[in-house]
């Protein structure tokens, strides 16, 4: 099977096939099909914590080093709205 890309025109946020394609799952469960999602993190040594980049495929909209419970509610917001 070949992903093919839904999304495109956003090379900076180093996104590859996989998160391009459509049709991702929540995690930890599999559930429902999503919309937006984290797709990387940072260790941030300074802080001790990891901080993650999160993207919606629909509108297009992301955010980079952001912590979780932030990242988290972007993928939320994205997935009640543009979902």
């Amino acid at each position: 099977m070949t992903a093919v890309a839904e999304v495109g025109g956003l090379g900076g946020l180093e996104l590859d096939a996989a998160h391009r394609a459509r049709g991702h799952r929540s995690l930890p469960e599999f559930g429902e099909v999503v919309v937006a999602f984290i797709y990387d993190y940072k260790w941030m040594e300074e802080l001790g914590v990891y901080y993650y980049d999160a993207f919606c495929q629909v509108c297009g909209d992301y955010v980079l080093n952001r912590p979780g419970k932030e990242a988290d509610m972007f993928a939320n917001i994205h997935n009640a709205s543009c979902g």
